[in-house]
């Protein structure tokens, strides 16, 4: 079956996962009153999107593996989804609505459609390789395109880390572009970020500690925009040192010089020469991709 309709699927059922993600949202409070339980309460309500996604995909796709945060990775799998049911779990805990729902679908260990879903300003972002990504919202769709920010002293940057192994080099990190005259913004839903990054209302992230598999499709978002963005530790690690960056083309320079670890660790290529413009680095960064 093409990757179309796999596409359009996902796009479906980002929605109807989004509307439950909502609605326990919404009635989280006295639901953790009830229980005063809010980790049990966001367990629960996480496994029933996953479950939800998980099941009417496999019902189209039956021959496609599934990967979340209960099932063990498979990044060898050759049509593998992978499915983030609530990114920014905290803000979601603490009533504050930035949180979303990401699915990606992958061939043969390359990212080819990519869905967030922000349910609670009900934006749709997704991507479909060289296709370019969109944003639909209120029954109208838009072409997403990186800011066209020059400079890191007028760039906004979003920094994101995994809370449970923090990385002992964001303070410096944070440091360096507030040195450099960035505004940096912990925002703490690091899909959503990304696809804000594509939207062209960040100019760039940093994530640090995080797992850059599960981030692949927010990736591809930023890429199709037109966004320069790291690449994956060759030996497919969960969890990396290297940052997982995704930027407007113009300053990726100076985030790979501020992000020093990317450039001395993981084995990654040496940063590319920049384009003049969001388009061209878009196209290069495809070009890239080896033969299967």
């Amino acid at each position: 079956m093409p990757i179309t309709a796999r596409y359009m699927a996902a796009q479906h059922v980002a929605r109807r996962a989004g509307q439950l993600a909502h609605d326990l949202f919404a009635n989280h409070k006295a639901l953790n009153a009830d229980d005063n339980s809010p980790d049990e309460h966001f367990a629960h309500g996480a496994r029933a999107i996953s479950a939800l996604i998980t099941s009417k995909l496999a019902a189209a796709f039956p021959a496609d593996v599934f990967m979340d945060e209960h099932r063990p990775s498979i990044a060898d799998a050759d049509r593998l989804w992978v499915i983030e049911a609530i990114g920014g779990e905290h803000n979601f805990k603490r009533d504050i609505p930035f949180y979303s729902i990401a699915i990606a679908y992958a061939e043969r260990g390359y990212c080819e459609t990519a869905i967030v879903y922000d349910p609670e300003r009900d934006e749709m972002f997704h991507a479909l390789r060289n296709q370019g990504a969109w944003c639909e919202h209120g029954g109208r769709e838009n072409r997403l395109e990186v800011s066209r920010c020059s400079e890191l002293e007028q760039a906004l940057i979003s920094i994101a880390l995994d809370d449970r192994t923090p990385d002992p080099t964001v303070l410096p990190l944070r440091r360096e572009l507030l040195d450099a005259g960035a505004a940096a913004r912990v925002l703490g839903a690091p899909a959503l970020e990304l696809a804000h990054v594509a939207a062209g209302r960040l100019d760039g992230f940093v994530g640090l500690g995080l797992d850059p598999f599960n981030l692949m499709g927010a990736l591809l978002l930023v890429q199709e925009a037109g966004g320069y963005t790291s690449h994956l530790p060759a030996d497919g690690g969960m969890r990396s040192t290297v940052p997982v960056i995704g930027c407007t083309p113009n300053i990726g320079r100076s985030l790979n010089t501020i992000s020093e670890a990317w450039n001395t660790e993981g084995g990654l290529e040496p940063p590319l020469e920049m384009p003049t413009s969001a388009q061209g680095l878009g196209h290069r960064a495809r070009a890239r991709r080896p033969a299967a």
